[in-house]
């Protein structure tokens, strides 16, 4: 092995090499821990950003806000399993005395084989339900989902206004501060100075406002994902910062008919599936025909010094002529057109709700897109403004005038962000996952 010298400037570049990749090399390790606050080098999770996708992984099949809305459908599958299950046999026993000579003992057994139509009929129904019950809980998930999405929105929504509005007045402040020592210096009116500060004192109190709905907003969102087993429950979340979520593009304008986009609406794919369900019970319940019941005895007769004993084979049949269901048989008929009026409202509601939401989402996300330029062109506006009227160009209520319209701008931004993302919501309902948003995440 060749051996170079440190004093060297080839040593001295192989020294330089091995630190690079010393450096990488913890890089890459610090790299591989988890994103999540609370974890890395620091442990406390200062500053870390805690994205909306990372606060949705806490809805999954095994956590609790999604087990919690599993019991209709736990209720069907047990229905479906007690349809599918075959009528239990009936044993009995009897024993007759006539007289201190003569007794009688009769071993019966009894079963009704399921060969009526009413067991499959029963099966099918009870599947129908199972169906039913999963499309009413991925609705009920997805309504979830979108409430989970609406409590980060606004927990985000509520950082960026703040971080705004203390940006705002860090400026105010150093402005005040800049102004009295000119006024001290008898360069600018005392009395201006003073309505600075005022409005720095007012501006503190917009502040402490949104400071209190932030901690509102944040309380919300900790308290939606720290439960037992969530995958955050462990990880700190006093210090995390939320971000604003990316906003789609808008879905591509096709020429699908609005009868298609109803059958990603799980709303409607439920109440499909519960009518569906309701016709099947309606069939079951009009078969009044049952298989008769097939019997098989064994019986022996004992009396004085002699007994007799042999099988007895029959049947019971059940003659319906006076109960033929006809309660059943009303409820399920009035069943079906409920289930198909309620139907028949949805599918309406669906074929206008879709086109209505996605025009809205374009509208607002087009508009919500420019929240960068208007930023900076607020930002650009209030330098400008400030040196303006250091320099005496304009006077204070220029310099009031010019600074309000931006503050209220940059927040105006965040509303039409705030509904845009609430528009993205609401088409995501509509759109159901079974027909994703298409268009790259911006």
């Amino acid at each position: 092995m060749r051996v170079f010298p440190f004093h060297s400037a080839r040593g001295r570049c192989l020294l330089l090499v091995a630190a690079f990749a010393l450096l990488c090399g913890v890089e890459a390790a610090r790299g591989t821990d988890s994103a999540v606050p609370g974890e890395g080098a620091g442990g406390d999770g200062e500053g870390r950003v805690l994205t909306e996708e990372r606060f949705l992984s806490v809805l999954r099949d095994d956590t609790a806000p999604y087990r919690s809305l599993d019991q209709g459908l736990a209720d069907a599958e047990g229905a479906a399993r007690s349809a599918g299950a075959l009528e239990n046999p009936s044993l009995s026993f009897e024993r007759e005395a006539f007289d201190a000579s003569a007794d009688q003992s009769t071993v019966m057994l009894e079963w009704r084989p399921p060969l009526d139509g009413r067991r499959g009929a029963a099966k099918r129904a009870a599947e129908a339900g199972v169906r039913a019950a999963e499309a009413e809980r991925d609705w009920e998930r997805m309504k979830l989902r979108a409430g989970y999405r609406s409590i980060y929105a606004e927990w985000a929504l509520a950082h960026a206004r703040l971080d705004v509005l203390r940006e705002h007045a860090a400026e105010m402040t150093e402005l005040v501060r800049r102004f009295k020592a000119r006024a001290s210096s008898g360069e600018e009116s005392g009395l201006d100075a003073k309505r600075l500060e005022l409005a720095a004192y007012a501006l503190s109190s917009d502040i402490a406002k949104e400071e209190a709905e932030y901690a509102h907003a944040k309380a919300h969102a900790i308290g939606a994902v720290r439960f037992p087993g969530s995958p955050l429950a462990k990880h700190s979340l006093d210090t995390a910062r939320p971000e604003l979520p990316p906003l789609p593009a808008p879905p591509v304008e096709s020429n699908e008919s609005s009868a298609e986009h109803e059958h990603a609406h799980l709303d409607v794919e439920a109440q499909r599936q519960g009518l569906r369900a309701a016709e099947l019970e309606s069939r079951a319940a009009g078969r009044v025909l049952t298989f008769p019941s097939l019997q098989g005895a064994w019986t022996r007769i004992d009396e004085e010094g002699s007994s007799l004993e042999g099988y007895i084979w029959g049947l019971s049949l059940d003659i319906p002529i006076f109960d033929r269901n006809q309660g059943d048989r009303h409820a399920n008929a009035q069943r079906i057109e409920i289930e198909r009026a309620r139907l028949d409202m949805l599918e309406s509601h669906a074929r206008t709700e879709h086109e209505a939401a996605e025009e809205a989402y374009r509208v607002l996300h087009d508009r919500a897109l420019s929240i960068e330029t208007i930023q900076q062109t607020a930002l650009a506006a209030a330098a400008a403004s400030r040196a303006s009227f250091l320099s005496g160009e304009t006077n204070l209520t220029d310099l009031f005038d010019t600074l309000g319209s931006v503050l209220a701008s940059r927040l105006a931004a965040f509303d039409v962000y705030g509904e845009a993302l609430a528009a993205h919501r609401e088409l995501e309902l509509l759109n159901g996952p079974l027909s994703p948003m298409t268009g790259d995440t911006k």
